[in-house]
């Protein structure tokens, strides 16, 4: 067991520091398949969606998301609320994981991935912002998020092309399952 340095410090201070360093050393020494169950290190990939971007060295934070989740709605309104403060702080990344139990999810990945494709990031996530204030829990399908896609690309022609295109289906496909991979479970 490595045996951290302490210095004194006065009172509940140092039992606060001495708790976080116990708690630091357990979670080095945890097996592997338990470390999936506490914050671990992801590399930034090409594909995550980035709401706001900080420094190089600073912290990011990586959301793994399904666009049917209302959790995911609530976390993501929360942090539209407080992009501004963010920006320059903090970089938050947006990476899809349709969940299988919402199952008009995955089509709806796809969607947002062809805003994406012509839009960017700022397009696509003012339009994950606009969809987010009409979305329907009971929603039984997924044409009227289409149409309000429509109105946020540029070229109706290369949007429709890429719904169909089967590598963007795989590529959603792909990152559903490298959420699998790392251990994702819920959003």
């Amino acid at each position: 067991m490595i045996m951290p340095k302490l210095v004194w410090i006065p009172g509940v201070v140092l039992f606060v520091v001495l708790a976080v360093v116990v708690v630091q050393q357990v979670l080095i020494q945890q097996d592997s398949a338990d470390k999936s169950m506490f914050v671990h290190e992801l590399s930034p990939k090409e594909s995550d969606r980035v709401f706001s971007q900080g420094p190089e060295s600073g912290y990011t934070i990586v959301t793994y998301y399904s666009v049917d989740c209302k959790y995911c709605r609530d976390l993501l309104e929360k942090e539209f609320a407080r992009r501004a403060e963010y920006e320059g702080n903090i970089t938050i990344l947006y990476r899809h994981y349709p969940l299988t139990s919402l199952p008009l999810t995955f089509a709806k990945g796809v969607v947002t991935e062809c805003v994406y494709n012509q839009m960017g990031h700022k397009g696509f996530f003012d339009f994950i912002e606009i969809a987010y204030k009409m979305i329907s829990d009971s929603s039984q399908d997924n044409v009227w998020f289409i149409e309000l896609a429509k109105k946020q690309v540029a070229s109706l022609e290369q949007f429709e092309d890429c719904l169909t295109d089967p590598k963007q289906i795989e590529q959603m496909q792909k990152l559903k399952n490298d959420a699998m991979v790392n251990n994702i479970v819920f959003t």
